[in-house]
């Protein structure tokens, strides 16, 4: 090949060259600088230091259980009858301690402490029935008194109602159904809305129950 050959063949070839050659200096003073991963390694510790603090503040409040009351009337043998409010669950004797404890002529004979207790019921501590043979020495019965032997309508156990004349299981039943409905009889006469008493029994209830 002759000397005038080889310098036709450069200067076909020396522009391409020349213009890859400016493309690869550009795109180098274009590609992004070194900072960036130092930047990164940086942040690493910075987000991880937050993640505790904000854990520990989330348990230190933990949620505080709700406590719930159930309503109950509690009258009959106790001290201070009323309406009160009483942790559930309960029992009987929660709520008669509410309402004062027990009086000295509570007959627990006729009721269960032990059982739970239910929003809105009505709590009847019966009495001991009165009897003569149980009487102090010294101590007389008042003149116009009740007689003897009456029972106390808003303590009387389904029983005692039983027992009485012309009353049999399913009207004493009734009768305990009306007085937990009404909260205790404030009248004798309210009797009169059970089932089945007319005016001839209503009579003969007043005759031999009292409150």
């Amino acid at each position: 090949m002759t000397v005038d050959r080889v310098l036709e063949v450069a200067g076909r070839w020396w522009r391409p060259a020349a213009v890859l050659l400016v493309i690869a200096v550009a795109w180098l003073l274009a590609a992004p600088r070194g900072p960036a991963p130092a930047s990164i390694a940086l942040s690493g510790p910075q987000t991880g230091h937050p993640a505790p603090v904000a854990s520990g503040g989330l348990a230190s409040k933990p949620a505080t259980p709700r406590v719930r009351r159930v309503v109950v009337h509690v009258a009959g043998a106790v001290r201070r009858p009323g309406v009160y409010r009483v942790r559930a669950p309960g029992r009987l004797i929660d709520a008669v301690q509410r309402a004062g404890g027990l009086t000295a002529d509570a007959d627990l004979t006729q009721i269960n402490l032990a059982a739970r207790l239910t929003d809105g019921r009505a709590i009847i501590v019966p009495r001991s029935p009165a009897t003569g043979d149980g009487a102090e020495p010294g101590v007389g019965t008042a003149t116009g008194s009740a007689p003897v032997g009456k029972l106390n309508a808003n303590t009387a156990s389904a029983e005692q109602l039983d027992a009485l004349d012309g009353i049999g299981p399913a009207m004493a039943a009734a009768i305990i159904a009306l007085r937990t409905k009404l909260g205790g009889f404030t009248r004798l006469e309210q009797l009169d809305d059970v089932p089945g008493v007319g005016e001839a029994r209503l009579a003969s209830l007043q005759a031999q129950l009292e409150l």
